[in-house]
């Protein structure tokens, strides 16, 4: 037990010495094992034969960039860091994740092209940006600090967010929309008919119209901000 403790001391100030060695504009991530891999070598970019999917999970503080359209997945980032980086479907979701920890000045993107997408989920510091396209249902995910940025149109959106996150879903604009916040939350949504949930511990939902219908139960400081 000695020995393990030791061990994960060692990899922990080796992680923070990484992190000062390449700045607050770097990126950092625990992946899925252990241990840390410091970034080196030139940025590069790498295509991912992967089987259909229309769901994705991102871990680890990767970045990903989300587009409606053939599918496609590109993992740009320097050469040791994308050795650790992991994107398996299995079912209808591809995860993607890193099999160590990692710490890189230049980032961590991948970016994710795919028909009907359903559905998003970031956890330890991920983010997402761009297109969702139109769906008939869409699902956001979100913990650790995780954001995301996103566009397009669905019918009925189920969004579950804690621990700080930032899910910057004005321009995703939903016909319905459930949601379950806590933990500091910050969320902007653009829903035009029914919305629903709760909201708790200090989250601030922010709505940039307001739908026809709103029932969000609030407690522990959160509040709603209609316009």
């Amino acid at each position: 037990m000695r020995t393990a403790t030791r061990s994960r001391s060692v990899r922990l100030r080796v992680l923070a010495l990484a992190v000062a060695a390449v700045g607050l504009t770097g990126a950092c991530g625990f992946g899925s094992t252990g241990g840390v891999v410091v970034g080196s070598g030139a940025v590069t970019s790498e295509t991912r034969s992967v089987a259909a999917f229309t769901e994705v999970q991102a871990n680890a503080g990767i970045q990903l960039e989300v587009a409606s359209g053939p599918r496609h997945v590109e993992v740009t980032a320097q050469p040791n860091i994308i050795d650790i980086t992991t994107t398996e479907v299995s079912g209808s979701r591809l995860t993607v994740d890193t099999t160590s920890g990692y710490v890189t000045p230049s980032g961590l993107v991948v970016k994710v092209t795919a028909p009907g997408l359903t559905g998003i989920e970031l956890t330890g510091g991920a983010s997402a940006s761009g297109s969702a396209g139109t769906s008939k249902d869409f699902t956001v995910q979100m913990s650790g600090g995780a954001r995301a940025t996103l566009s397009g149109s669905t019918g009925t959106l189920d969004l579950k967010a804690s621990g700080g996150a930032i899910p910057n879903l004005g321009e995703l604009r939903a016909t319905n929309a459930t949601v379950d916040l806590s933990g500091g939350v910050v969320a902007t949504l653009t829903v035009s008919d029914s919305l629903t949930g709760t909201a708790s511990g200090g989250v601030v939902l922010t709505l940039t119209t307001p739908p026809k219908s709103s029932q969000v139960e609030t407690s522990g400081g959160a509040v709603v901000r209609n316009p």
